[in-house]
C-alpha cells in the first residue's frame, strides 16, 4: 500500500506541476492584433479534402471573402481521390468567383500529408496558409498571419482552432475538451517549446517545408499528421522557438464538432496513434504523465470496487485533476467568450477518464496499416 500511495503521489504532482506550466506558459502569450497591418506579404492557402462535400463550401467561400487583396493570395484546393460531390462543388464556386485565384488539383487517395505536400509542391507563394475542409476562417485571419510573420519572421506560426457553437450537450463536452488541447498547445509555446498544432489553423514557410521532408521519414507510415510532425522536426532542426503561437481571437478558426460518439472516438484514436512515431522525447512525456493521470481515477475506482485499494485513494486521484483542470478551462472559456460552458464541467471530468480509456482501447485494437483515412 506504501508503494501504491507512492506511485499515485507521483503521478499527480507530475500532472499538477505539467498543468501549472502550461497555464503559466498561456498566461505569457499576448493577445496579437494587425494594427498597423501594410499587407505586403503574399500567401498560399492549401486546403486539402476527401469526401466533404456537407462543409466545403462553406470553408471555401469563408476563404473567397477574407479582407485582403485578391491579388496577394491563391487558394489551392486538394482533392485526395473523393468519391462524393466535393471536387464539384469547388468548380462551382470557381465560377462563380472568377476574381478569386482558385486551383482545384486532383490526385488518387493517398491520405491528407501527400495531399498538403502536393500542395505546397504548387504554391506560387512562399508564405502557405493551411485550414481543413470542414472549418471557416475569419475575414482577418490572413491579416493576422501577415501582421505577425512582419514583426516575428517566424518560419512556422500556429493558432487556435473552435468549434461551431451548437445547443447540444455532446457540442459542449467537445468544446472543452479541445479547449484544454489548445491551452496545452499555446502554454508550450508561452515557455519556449512544443508540443502540438493544428492544420485548421497553421502558416508556414514554403522553403522551410521542403528543406524538412527528409527529417520526417519516420513520420511517413502515419497519412496525416502534416502539422504535428511538421512542428517536431523544425524544433529538432531549428529549435522550438521557430514555431510562433498567434494569440488572436481574430484568426481563431471555427470547425466542425463530431455528431457522434463513435465518429468522435475515431478521430481521437487517430490522433492518438500518432504518438509512437514521435522523436520528440518531451511530448511523449507529456502524453505518458497526460495519460496516467487520466486514468489513474478510474483504475483505483476499479481496485475499491474489489477491495484492494481504498475508495478514499480513488476519490483524491478525481480531485486532483478535477481541482487542477479547472482554471486551465475557465481561463479557455473566459478567453473565447463563452464562460458558461464551464457549468458542463463537471459532467466533462467524469466523463473524460471513460473517454481517454475508450482510446487507448481502440488504440491496443487497430490494426497497424498505413493510414489512408481522415
Amino acid at each position: 500500500m506504501i508503494v501504491l500511495g507512492i506511485i499515485v503521489s507521483a503521478v499527480c504532482l507530475s500532472y499538477v506541476s505539467v498543468v501549472i506550466y502550461w497555464l503559466a506558459g498561456w498566461y505569457k502569450t499576448r493577445e496579437h492584433t494587425y494594427d498597423g497591418w501594410a499587407g505586403k506579404n503574399t500567401f498560399s492557402i492549401i486546403v486539402a479534402f476527401y469526401n466533404e462535400q456537407a462543409y466545403i463550401e462553406r470553408c471555401l467561400e469563408s476563404l473567397v471573402k477574407v479582407d485582403y487583396d485578391k491579388h496577394k493570395y491563391e487558394i489551392i484546393m486538394v482533392d485526395d481521390g473523393s468519391t462524393d460531390g466535393s471536387a464539384d462543388i469547388v468548380q462551382r464556386i470557381i465560377q462563380a468567383y472568377p476574381q478569386a485565384d482558385i486551383t482545384l488539383l486532383s490526385r488518387e487517395h493517398a491520405g491528407k500529408k501527400p495531399a498538403v505536400k502536393a500542395g505546397v509542391q504548387a504554391a506560387k507563394y512562399e508564405l502557405i496558409l493551411t485550414t481543413d475542409a470542414d472549418c471557416a476562417v475569419q475575414p482577418s485571419w490572413v491579416k493576422v498571419y501577415d501582421s505577425y510573420y512582419e514583426r516575428y519572421h517566424k518560419p512556422m506560426m500556429f493558432g487556435s482552432v473552435l468549434f461551431f457553437t451548437q445547443p447540444r450537450l455532446f457540442n459542449y463536452l467537445q468544446q472543452l475538451e479541445i479547449g484544454s488541447l489548445m491551452i496545452a498547445a499555446a502554454g508550450c509555446a508561452g515557455q519556449g517549446k512544443v508540443l502540438m498544432c493544428s492544420a485548421a489553423n497553421m502558416c508556414y514557410t514554403k522553403n522551410m517545408y521542403m528543406s524538412l521532408q527528409a527529417h520526417m521519414e519516420k513520420s511517413n507510415k502515419c497519412a496525416s499528421g502534416d502539422d504535428v510532425f511538421l512542428m517536431h522536426a523544425l524544433a529538432q532542426q531549428y529549435g522550438a522557438e521557430a514555431a510562433g503561437y498567434v494569440r488572436s481571437r481574430q484568426s481563431l478558426v471555427f470547425t466542425q464538432a463530431r455528431n457522434t460518439y463513435k465518429s468522435f472516438i475515431r478521430q481521437r484514436i487517430r490522433w492518438a496513434g500518432k504518438t509512437p512515431y514521435y522523436d520528440n522525447t518531451y511530448v511523449k512525456n507529456m502524453a505518458v504523465i497526460v495519460g496516467a493521470m487520466s486514468v489513474l481515477p478510474v483504475v483505483l475506482l476499479l481496485s475499491a470496487c474489489f477491495q484492494t485499494v481504498p475508495f478514499a485513494l480513488a476519490g483524491m486521484a478525481f480531485f486532483v485533476k478535477f481541482a487542477v483542470d479547472m482554471p486551465v478551462l475557465s481561463a479557455w472559456c473566459r478567453y473565447i467568450a463563452q464562460p458558461s460552458l464551464m457549468w458542463w464541467y463537471p459532467l466533462a471530468a467524469l466523463c473524460y477518464p471513460w473517454y481517454v480509456i475508450s482510446v487507448l482501447a481502440g488504440m491496443c485494437c487497430k490494426k497497424k496499416r498505413m493510414e489512408t483515412d481522415w
